[in-house]
């Protein structure tokens, strides 16, 4: 358990990796919770729509994973995760859904929203076995996922404390502005400087 945090904490890209998926997580699960009371409360929508919304999302994810070698060539490999995470700012165009438009305008941010997630996925989870010797793979990604998927209850708890405490329209903007923030971590850090994945390490 120490060597797999001295791996994360010891390497600038997985380091980097760790805070941007994290704080990811941390901001779209704050919105996740208060994007259902919004949609319900606020909106007044019906299960069918957010199921019509949350397919066209699915139909974002699909079309990331197709394009995500492609993009990732035309933009490099640092500025494409870049990008993709920044997808998340999509999620905030729930804000400007009205009346019977509102199905179009729920599925048009979480198709933006899932277009980046494959393609943020696919070349960091990629990069982190890259850069990773193959005896130390298991603990590295053991760590990582401690702390990357710990966000995600912490997230859905603040999102709960927001909605009761500052209103559901502000933890909405306040969870897709910490997950689309989450950018940072990359732009500030070694990945944007990275035109394609690394040589594997090795043993």
């Amino acid at each position: 358990m120490k060597e797999g945090i001295r791996v994360i904490t010891g390497n600038g890209l997985l380091w980097t990796q760790a805070g941007c998926t994290g704080t990811s997580n941390l901001g779209t699960s704050m919105f996740s919770v208060a994007f259902l009371l919004y949609a319900y409360r606020t909106l007044g929508v019906s299960k069918g729509v957010l199921g019509i919304a949350f397919s066209l999302g699915a139909v974002g994810f699909l079309i990331g994973v197709l394009v995500s070698s492609a993009v990732t060539r035309r933009a490099g490999f640092g500025r494409s995760v870049a990008l993709a995470i920044a997808g998340n700012f999509g999620l905030l165009i729930v804000l400007l859904a009205r009346g019977e438009f509102a199905v179009l305008v729920l599925g048009t941010a979480y198709f933006v929203g899932g277009i980046g997630l494959p393609i943020y996925n696919i070349n960091q989870v990629s990069l982190r076995q890259i850069i990773t010797p193959n005896r130390l793979q298991g603990r590295m990604n053991a760590t990582m996922r401690t702390l990357v998927w710990g966000t995600i209850p912490a997230g859905s708890f603040l999102g709960g404390i927001f909605c009761t405490s500052i209103g559901i329209t502000p933890t909405i903007i306040l969870g897709g502005l910490i997950g689309g923030g989450s950018m940072l971590w990359i732009i500030l850090g070694p990945t944007i400087k990275l035109k394609k994945q690394p040589e594997p390490s090795g043993e």
